[in-house]
């Protein structure tokens, strides 16, 4: 379950551009979502996971101690510095080889890992910093959906063998757009995508999920089935920035 590639380079270049909007004269901002950050801190995290991601997929390496440092520059301004990264980035990726070798944390050990990785933390940052000026906008259904997704089919499998499973199952269930996974919290944690009982159930918009999943908001908007405990345990495994 993946999108367009085309759809993944729109996102980052979209989200992009909203998150330089709201860090506009904001730069000394408190991000609540990522609590020991400032608007600053938020841009320099990102800028330079994606000048980091664009060398790692434009060199195809396969080792990352060969990239190079891509922290921002000493008296940099950030908002010019950050805004050239999408662009060579979202240029890399349009003409890049998506099944070429290349080094990832994830079991994906591929170019193609990029687009989507990049899709994802871009649009959750871009919420961050609208969240940091004001009332942000959700992320796209089917952006967020596939975004849960990627929780389910990159990061539990990355996180195997888990260290002390607790041996529960959660159901997921987006309500606006197609998205459901029953996870079972083995050792190695299984995912299949059906509909079925779990331990525990969340169940609402695909944003909505997504943004709770990665620690940005409370579960008051989603419908929780089952025992609350299970499904904190379970979010507690995605300790995300």
């Amino acid at each position: 379950m993946t999108l367009a590639h085309e759809r993944y380079l729109e996102a980052i270049d979209r989200e992009s551009a909203a998150l330089l909007e709201a860090a506009r004269g904001n730069l000394d901002a408190h991000v609540p979502s990522c609590p020991e950050w400032s608007m600053s801190d938020l841009l320099g995290h990102l800028g330079e996971v994606h000048r980091f991601w664009n060398e790692m997929a434009g060199r195809a390496l396969t080792n990352p101690r060969d990239s190079e440092d891509h922290d921002p520059p000493e008296g940099v301004d950030l908002i010019e510095w950050f805004g050239e990264g999408p662009g060579l980035l979202v240029g890399t990726l349009a003409d890049a080889d998506l099944e070429q070798p290349m080094w990832s944390w994830s079991p994906v050990k591929k170019v193609g890992f990029v687009p989507r990785r990049m899709a994802q933390e871009t649009a959750v940052h871009r919420w961050d910093a609208q969240n940091a000026v004001g009332d942000p906008s959700g992320i796209d259904p089917d952006l967020a959906a596939d975004g849960i997704d990627e929780l389910m089919s990159v990061w539990l499998p990355a996180m195997s063998p888990l260290k002390e499973p607790p041996k529960t199952s959660v159901h997921i269930h987006t309500t606006d757009t197609d998205g459901e996974w029953l996870v079972v919290l083995d050792e190695e944690p299984v995912v299949t995508r059906e509909h079925a009982k779990g331990d525990a159930a969340l169940r609402g918009p695909a944003s909505d999920v997504l943004l709770y999943l990665w620690g940005r908001v409370d579960a008051s908007p989603l419908e929780i089935h089952g025992h609350p405990a299970v499904l904190e345990q379970f979010r507690s495994l995605f300790d995300l920035e």
